[in-house]
């Protein structure tokens, strides 16, 4: 055997570089512009119609590039479309505490996606590693692929490659030197001075948006390369979602116990924690107290009981790859009380919001503990049905969740109900918190405030109209003039309500 044929032999496609084409440097392109525009978006107007436009932009850039060798499944489909609904939901609503939320998911459902459609050898999405898609799509695929990707793209299958990395490293190593002399120049001269001023040149936007728009590229685009050329190098674990460590009746003594506390804390406390259904508020109670220390018991018990669930689930022997009974019914005790907790603590909050009207904190656990109840529910099916998706429910669940809640806005929900709660008298004039509206509730709460100004009640309605003499002192010069990468439909429409109310 010759030395070429040697050389062919021991030339796998592991160990080669893939195949670049036109198309691979044309998407690079157009996938680092899309990477500029998103964080350029949030650094000028943070989670707005700029960041919405550039994610959208990527979003719409890498279905493109990938074509069509998704895998179509329930699963797939519903994280892309709860995707697609964030991403736009940014540029519909103006949102600050729920913005994080909303971008946090947007990463875990895009992770979901690219694992359950491109076929990703990452552990399965039916327990509950499911929950570390991201950290699996990062550290397992998007990290190997980087260099992969860097030298696929500056090889000699196409000149272009080469020109393209010379221009970006020449660029680069060209810019501290640019900057010194766009100073000294600015310094030296008045004409050139006014012209800059004329374009306005900001250089803090054009430093952070080239760092951070490099940093979402490198920390993205190398995983969509490696899943167009096959080369993702994610391994399969085969690895057992559970390790038989606890011995049976250790454990199961540790749930009878448990079980146990639980049968005669329902047993006292029924008429204390019923309260919550009837409507009847207990002796010695304030709606907050009650409605407070319920919830936040429920929360920690619910947390407390998802580890000892889970414990169970992954240490506890099992017998041919499945719990003993004694285990699985116990399991399903303990999430059917947390379920009958969650369903109380929210009847509870629900006397608690028809009283004191809504906040962002209580809407948002109100959500999260609904969002539990699906993960307990799920549970108890999967103790008796072994078969059954348990995880792929949640994750579906979740995904339904917060696309709703980032189509209606939890802020538009809040501003909407109290200033309801107040016209249906179920709040008086003392309780209506016109200050969470103002500071709080953004555009929303100028909405409210505009309603509340032309009521009957002089005390109500000076309220709200102090409240929007300072927002109009202070955003009046920035109607019409704002920067449309920070604009969003909710913003404008405020701005234009605004603007009526003071032309009145």
């Amino acid at each position: 055997m010759d030395n070429s044929t040697v050389s062919t032999v021991q030339k796998t496609p592991e160990n080669s570089l893939p195949d670049t084409h036109r198309r691979d440097h044309v998407f690079f392109l157009i996938y680092l512009l899309s990477a500029f525009v998103c964080t350029n978006g949030i650094w000028i107007g943070g989670f707005a119609l700029g960041f919405a436009f550039g994610a959208l932009s990527l979003l719409v850039c890498t279905l493109c590039y990938l074509g069509k060798s998704a895998k179509v499944n329930f699963l797939s489909v519903l994280s892309l479309a709860s995707s697609f609904i964030i991403i736009i939901s940014f540029a519909i609503h103006e949102s600050t505490a729920f913005a994080s939320f909303k971008l946090h998911f947007l990463i875990f459902s895009l992770s979901v996606f690219l694992v359950s459609a491109y076929k990703i050898k990452a552990p399965d999405l039916c327990d509950f590693r499911a929950l570390f898609a991201p950290f699996y799509l990062f550290f397992g695929a998007n990290v190997p692929a980087i260099p992969l990707t860097a030298h696929s793209l500056a090889s000699k299958n196409l000149s272009i490659g080469k020109k393209i990395g010379k221009i970006l490293l020449a660029l680069l190593l060209t810019a501290p030197l640019l900057f010194v002399l766009l100073f000294l120049l600015v310094s030296a001269d008045t004409a050139f001075e006014n012209l800059i001023d004329a374009i306005n040149f900001d250089v803090s936007e054009l430093v952070c948006t080239a760092i951070l728009g490099a940093m979402l590229l490198v920390c993205t685009f190398p995983v969509v390369f490696a899943i167009r050329k096959d080369r993702v190098a994610l391994k399969k674990s085969e690895r057992k979602p559970f390790l038989s460590i606890l011995d049976t009746t250790f454990a199961n003594t540790v749930l009878v116990a448990v079980s146990l506390l639980y049968l005669v804390f329902l047993a006292t406390q029924i008429s204390y924690l019923g309260g919550g259904f009837t409507g009847l508020l207990p002796n010695n109670f304030t709606y907050s107290a009650y409605a407070r220390r319920g919830f936040f018991e429920t929360c920690l018990v619910c947390i407390i009981n998802l580890g000892i669930i889970f414990v169970s689930e992954v240490f506890i022997k099992r017998e041919n790859e499945r719990l003993p009974t004694l285990t699985r019914v116990l399991n399903a005790f303990i999430s059917g009380f947390s379920i009958f907790l969650i369903a109380t603590a929210i009847a509870k909050m629900f006397m608690y919001i028809r009283t004191y009207g809504l906040t962002f904190l209580r809407l948002g656990t109100s959500i999260f503990m609904f969002l539990l109840f699906f993960v307990f529910g799920s549970l108890i099916v999967k103790t008796f049905v072994p078969k059954f998706k348990a995880m792929t429910t949640v994750i579906a669940a979740a995904c339904i969740i917060m696309s709703v809640t980032a189509i209606v806005e939890p802020y538009s929900i809040i501003a909407s109900y109290n200033v309801y709660a107040y016209e249906s008298g179920m709040m008086d004039e003392f309780e209506l918190d016109t200050n969470y509206l103002s500071y709080s509730c953004l555009s929303y709460g100028e909405k409210a405030l505009v309603t509340l100004a032309e009521d009957e009640n002089l005390f109500v309605a000076n309220r709200a109209k102090e409240h929007l003499d300072n927002k109009h002192s202070s955003y009046y010069y920035h109607i019409g003039n704002r920067d449309i990468r920070e604009m969003t439909v909710a913003r404008n429409t405020a701005d234009c309500l605004l603007k009526e109310y003071y032309q009145k």
